[in-house]
């Protein structure tokens, strides 16, 4: 019987600390999707497509006019609304940086963007970040497939 004791402690005191981090990832979310839901309201429209990663949100209106932007951490906070109607391409821009080792050249991306462009050159091209080195980990946790998904989102848009 206290074999069982020590073993019902011991599984709690393994598994506690993962659900309490469970639990803060989805508070992060919930409020990084009321936040959208806030940026939308203030731009008279509701959210259609979202996405929630980490530190970023990303969602659409419901009729694909206006991207809305979030990436909150502890180093930086930027919220953008981007009016898509002006913008031609939205295109997927990598910094990388080449180490040169004996096993072999190592590639590391430094920072991942979404950079808007407009035909028209009054419009100043808007660049997303949604990964940098010097703001975020040292290491990508789905920000490539995040900003790879949201280009192709985007663009199908703009060209329609």
């Amino acid at each position: 019987m206290s074999t069982l004791i020590v073993s019902a402690i011991l599984m709690a005191v393994i598994i506690i600390p993962f659900l309490l981090m469970r639990s803060g990832i989805k508070k992060h979310e919930k409020e990084l999707y009321a936040e959208l839901a806030d940026l939308a309201q203030k731009n008279s429209t509701e959210i259609g497509q979202y996405e929630v990663l980490k530190d970023i949100a990303v969602a659409t209106d419901k009729s694909l006019e206006k991207l809305f932007f979030i990436h909150k951490n502890e180093n930086l906070a930027t919220t953008q609304t981007i009016d898509l109607g002006i913008f031609t391409t939205c295109q997927l821009e990598k910094a990388v940086k080449v180490i040169r080792m004996e096993t072999g050249d190592r590639t590391i991306i430094e920072k991942i963007s979404l950079l808007f462009k407009s035909a028209d050159r009054k419009n100043q091209p808007i660049t997303l970040e949604l990964f940098n080195t010097d703001y975020d980990s040292l290491t990508l946790a789905g920000e490539l497939q995040l900003a790879e998904k949201w280009a192709a989102l985007i663009n199908d848009r703009v060209k329609a």
